[in-house]
């Protein structure tokens, strides 16, 4: 976007709630708003965010927010306001709150076709500025999430990022996401400020170096054959005309063939085919080198095997 200004977005969440406690005694009428979802007659458009975003806050790419707590007239309109729960503190949101009071208005609340009071509301305000930079993807490690992926806006700096917000994530995700952004190191950027959008992508810790004892790419001077496989075949799974698979682990000797070997793991269970690759076993000769040269001596190989029930 070069040196123009940075267009200015900002919503407002529709939440409302009534005051608790002494604040709600307070008012004249027992009436309390309970909408969750006020349906605006009237409400700040971008337009509106924009002519009331606070100009120092612009100036420096500051988002913000702010609370007005408010009384409903009854014609509908707020007066009363004061703001509550401004962040940041010292940048004029509270007083770009305020001046959008007039800018709100609910249908008149009505009691028996008579307009009265409408009792105290909660309107949260949201001052966004759009980031003129979209990073590509950045991959996370954390133990703690995995597999999620959050949207984060920030103000760039020299120094780094700051000023964070998050879309789509709560309690610990939303943490290490903000604590994150705050740790990312910038490449030269165009300009010396502005506003970044960056994807955080959680993947968890890396899964931990393979035993370079395994055999990875084992070179086969035999293998079973299918007559082999069909002999060993269980008759109950046979008969029920159910396959099956298996996987053994096994040390390799010093002549490629196949010791100790233990079955880690068969489907459908109790259906005899862990027995039926242990059989095969001892069909199986390695050479005494991988096809990267890796000697096989000592080693240990997994095997998967498939029982398919024979054809025709």
């Amino acid at each position: 976007m070069g040196g123009a200004m940075l267009a200015i977005t900002a919503a407002m969440l529709l939440q409302a709630a009534p005051v608790a406690g002494g604040a709600a005694a307070s008012v004249a009428s027992p009436q309390t708003i309970n909408a969750t979802s006020p349906q605006w007659e009237r409400s700040p458009g971008p337009d509106d965010y924009l002519r009331y975003h606070p100009e120092a806050a612009r100036k420096a790419f500051l988002n913000g927010r702010a609370v007005l707590l408010c009384h409903v007239a009854s014609d509908g309109a707020l007066d009363g306001c004061r703001a509550e729960d401004v962040s940041p503190t010292d940048a004029g949101f509270a007083e770009a709150a305020l001046r959008m009071e007039t800018l709100f208005k609910l249908p008149p609340p009505m009691r028996d076709g008579q307009p009265v009071d409408g009792g105290w509301l909660r309107v949260p305000l949201t001052f966004r500025m759009s980031p003129d930079i979209q990073t590509a993807a950045v991959a996370v490690k954390s133990p703690e999430v995995t597999g999620v992926s959050v949207y984060v806006e920030c103000r760039y700096q020299q120094a780094g990022l700051d000023d964070c917000s998050v879309d789509g994530a709560t309690g610990r995700a939303k943490d290490l996401a903000l604590e994150a952004a705050t740790l990312l190191k910038l490449p030269p950027l165009p300009r010396p400020r502005g506003r970044m959008a960056v994807t955080l992508t959680f993947a968890g810790d890396p899964p931990p170096p393979a035993d370079k004892s395994v055999i990875i790419a084992p070179y086969w001077l035999r293998l079973p054959s299918g007559q082999d496989i069909a002999r060993v075949f269980p008759d109950r799974a046979q008969r029920q005309e159910v396959q099956g698979l298996a996987t053994v682990l096994c040390h390799v000797s010093s002549e490629g063939t196949l010791v100790n070997c233990e079955v880690t793991a068969e489907a459908p269970g109790g259906a005899g085919f862990g027995a039926a690759a242990m059989k095969l076993t001892p069909l199986f000769k390695m050479k005494p080198q991988t096809r990267d040269g890796t000697p096989v001596i000592g080693g240990t190989v997994r095997i998967p095997m498939r029982f398919n029930l024979p054809k025709g």
